[in-house]
């Protein structure tokens, strides 16, 4: 036969059994939300930084001029180099035979697929060899290419390239490939394509490369190192001539997503453990009801020789059991909302998930969740209800053993005026004023996550609002080569709808630091002083004025990272080959926006030595509504097509918002 105690555990079970799958749910939501978040950023992070070192990331790598494999070779014989490898990048614009809109596509080339050292680009779906004329499109850019008919591109399709001479060539597109190493599609809506040289050569382009791809020899976890090869490399291109445009250094070991993906991860990490908070106190109140309806079986169980302890642990262990119960019930779902929840960030990410195995700190933590918590949830009220006296326990009603009489229940009893049923509801409401605050506890922690969580998208939404109205156009275009100003400014105004058309320069650069090491890419954006396109928050000091001299204003993300410059600053920037020194004259604000410069357009071009000539131009419209802005942005790449001046890339202030909303979606959802 069963103890009498087991005997007692059993019938709590499956005598109110809606009152069991009550407290089973409680604390299975808290094992469900910890053990889905805890083993997603188990399994993201393992996954993603297993699949990212497979492929030979690059430790840094340069854009350039075009160069042969000479200056690989050479590279390839210093000794703080491990290997180099050379690959040619660059912008090419496309259509279907469908649909005549332009679209853009970062084409990039390599000597042989075969024989890949560093950044290594895998084989998807169809062919891997592509003969002269044919295409692969990167696995998660194939379905953002567009072929007119609401449906997008398939392998075997073909598309309509534009080459550098204006000239129009067909491409089969073959098949599709892995590359982890670019910026996911799905956040940048960016398309790769990938290409062999003798398709390159078919394309009208030359036979040589565009940049550099390299890793280190030693101390490959030393940012610092890899920095100064970086340099020294970058030194020796330079002597030889070459302009290097770019130098890139990734954090050694990591995917690039690391720290955005760490970001979303550690506040999923947050709203679990307020989702454990909001368990224990469903826990605690239960547990409390619980003990409140059975004053009298306590009593009954220290009359007949039950002492404190004993009634305690039956409790206990009553809690116990529904703790198993509930982390069988979560276990496969928290299994489940891991995997759903890693292979959601692995597709967006584009890595793919070897294994969905966790290891024993989150299986712990699972436990944890589901016994621990929940008895120290419940060792108050146990506490409490199991101290009572026999005589207090067998002379009061339920729960009236576990109050006093306060201020509150004096008051509620001398109301005489109000309608009964109102009386009796103020009163049963405050019959229980542990459970009320419990109750009230829960509730308002309940609608404080899910109104914090909205509060967050509109806090964010607002935040991209803010960082456009930065900016006052709603077009931007970007040309192959630089052109007069007036000549863009003139052009773009004969298009119906366009009211305002400015030219900007811009391009990266990087600060020359006493030990004449360089900075990472610092942004240069150079808007004519009088700007009405450009409205930023300033913080300190002035903004740009029309006399030409070396002054500029920077941003505080540049100050965050150059932790010594200030208002008053000079310090050396270094543009194709050369060096100049600027001097800080004001500082403004950065909003969702890279370390930048600003400084006078006409300065800009004396800098890079185009004086009076752009390669963007910023258009303002009559309506701000999206499907003008297209309209117009179609039309003016037409017309610019017409006039010999040909368009790289087009974008929309639309075209930003909604990309960078989604982005902050992924947060909310």
């Amino acid at each position: 036969m069963l103890d009498p105690r087991l005997k007692k555990i059993v019938r709590e079970l499956f005598s109110q059994p809606s009152r069991t799958v009550l407290v089973i749910l409680s604390i299975a939501v808290g094992v469900f939300a910890v053990g889905t978040i805890a083993g997603a950023y188990e399994i993201t992070f393992r996954e993603m930084t297993a699949e990212y070192m497979k492929v030979e990331p690059n430790h840094f790598s340069m854009g350039l001029g075009k160069f042969d494999y000479d200056l690989v070779r050479s590279i390839q014989a210093l000794p703080e180099i491990k290997q180099v490898e050379g690959i040619y990048s660059k912008n090419f614009r496309f259509k279907t035979k469908e649909n005549s809109d332009w679209q853009n596509l970062l084409v990039t080339a390599r000597l042989n697929y075969d024989e890949q050292k560093i950044d290594i680009i895998r084989p998807d779906e169809g062919k891997w060899k592509t003969d002269k004329g044919e295409l692969l499109i990167e696995r998660k850019a194939l379905s953002l290419m567009n072929n007119g008919k609401g449906k997008p591109i398939e392998i075997g399709d073909s598309i309509i390239m534009e080459l550098s001479n204006g000239d129009e060539r067909e491409v089969k597109i073959v098949g599709t490939v892995h590359d982890i190493n670019k910026f996911p599609s799905p956040l940048s809506r960016l398309k790769y394509g990938y290409i062999s040289f003798e398709t390159l050569e078919w394309l009208g382009e030359e036979r040589k490369f565009t940049g550099l791809l390299a890793q280190v020899a030693k101390d490959e976890g030393n940012k610092a190192h890899i920095k100064e090869v970086a340099d020294k490399i970058r030194e020796t291109v330079e002597r030889g001539g070459l302009k290097v445009g770019s130098t890139r250094l990734p954090n050694p070991g990591k995917h690039p997503a690391n720290d955005p993906i760490a970001a979303l991860l550690a506040l999923m990490l947050a709203l679990g453990g307020l989702t454990l908070i909001l368990s224990g106190f469903l826990v605690t109140n239960t547990i409390s009801a619980i003990l409140t309806q059975q004053i009298k079986q306590i009593g009954i169980m220290k009359a007949v020789g039950g002492n404190t302890r004993q009634i305690t642990a039956i409790y206990l262990l009553n809690v116990f059991v529904y703790g198993v119960l509930a982390y069988l019930v979560a276990l496969p779902l928290a299994y489940w909302g891991a995997m759903g929840l890693s292979n959601f960030l692995g597709g967006l990410i584009n890595y793919d998930i070897q294994s969905f195995a966790t290891g024993t700190v989150v299986n712990a933590l699972k436990i944890v969740v589901a016994i621990v918590v929940p008895l120290l949830a419940s060792l108050i009220p146990i506490s409490r209800g199991t101290r009572i006296k026999v005589v207090d326990a067998l002379r009061t009603e339920a729960g009236s053993a576990l109050k006093k009489k306060g201020p509150i229940d004096r008051f509620l009893e001398n109301i005489r005026n109000l309608p009964r049923p109102m009386i009796l509801s103020l009163r049963n409401t405050f019959r229980q004023k542990g459970r009320l605050a419990l109750s009230l506890i829960t509730l308002t922690l309940g609608g404080a996550i899910f109104i914090g969580v909205f509060s967050v998208r509109a806090s964010l939404f607002a935040t991209i609002d803010q960082a456009l109205q930065y900016y006052g156009y709603d077009i931007s275009l970007n040309f192959k080569e630089s052109f007069a100003v007036g000549r863009l400014q003139k052009q773009a105004m004969t298009i119906p709808g366009v009211v305002y058309a400015e030219s900007w320069g811009g391009r990266s650069v990087q600060r020359v630091y006493a030990n004449n090491s360089l900075s990472e890419d610092i942004t240069i954006v150079a808007p004519p002083p009088k700007t009405t396109l450009l409205d930023p928050i300033l913080m300190e000091g002035r903004w740009l004025e029309t006399k030409d001299r070396s002054e500029v204003v920077v941003n505080t993300n540049l100050l965050d990272n150059e932790k010594d410059l200030k208002l008053g600053s000079s310090f050396k920037v270094k543009v194709n080959s050369l060096e100049k020194e600027v001097v800080i004259v004001g500082i403004v604000k950065g909003v969702l926006a890279q370390p930048t410069i600003y400084m006078s357009f006409d300065y800009f071009g004396r800098m890079v030595e185009e004086t009076g000539k752009a390669a963007q131009l910023l258009i303002k419209i009559n309506s701000p509504n999206p499907d003008e802005q297209i309209a117009v942005a179609e039309a003016l790449e037409k017309h610019f097509e017409k006039v010999n001046m040909p368009v790289v890339s087009r974008q929309t202030t639309n075209d930003v918002r909604t990309r960078i909303q989604g982005q902050f979606n992924i947060i909310i959802v």
